[in-house]
């Protein structure tokens, strides 16, 4: 699952929390990618060497002369990815316009998913949630945005839990 948010950028995020110890009620959570990782998480030279790529060639879009002057993109000092892979887009949810403070307080088991979302944001890097996160996560969204079921659950390898998810709906 990749995310795009929107309404307040990392400085304004991190100054709320900093100082007061809450996250930002304009930092939006607007889209969804939910992936298929389809090849293994290799090292990148592991990866460069494979494929027969320089080592130094941009593999991420925030790597590219154009991600680097994008300002919806966080700026790091060349910062490269240690870490590659390759995924699919399954499914992209967009302008959900979920506001990520309201999320937290109204919803104290999202709390977890949404400080997950934070260290995404601040270290440019990935953090792994539960399984059963995942899906109450997505079936909220089901519920508040009227998304349909339809492939968002596409991995859960208990059927009958898919079976269940999709009579709720």
């Amino acid at each position: 699952m990749f995310i795009n948010t929107k309404g307040s950028s990392w400085n304004e995020v991190k100054r709320k929390l900093k100082i007061d110890s809450e996250i930002s009620d304009k930092w939006i959570l607007n889209e969804i990618f939910i992936c298929t990782v389809t090849s293994p998480i290799r090292s990148r030279k592991e990866y460069c060497d494979l494929r027969g790529i320089d080592v130094n060639s941009p593999l991420w879009y925030d790597e590219t002369k154009k991600g680097k002057l994008d300002n919806r993109i966080k700026k790091s000092k060349n910062k490269v990815w240690n870490e590659v892979f390759e995924f699919s887009v399954e499914k992209r949810l967009s302008n959900l316009n979920l506001n990520l403070h309201i999320l937290s307080k109204e919803n104290k088991k999202f709390h977890e998913l949404v400080l997950s979302i934070l260290n995404v944001f601040a270290d440019s890097t990935s953090r792994e949630i539960s399984q059963e996160m995942y899906i109450s996560f997505i079936e909220y969204i089901l519920n508040v945005k009227n998304h349909e079921i339809n492939n968002l659950l596409p991995y859960i390898e208990n059927t009958h839990m898919q079976n269940d998810l999709k009579q709720l709906h």
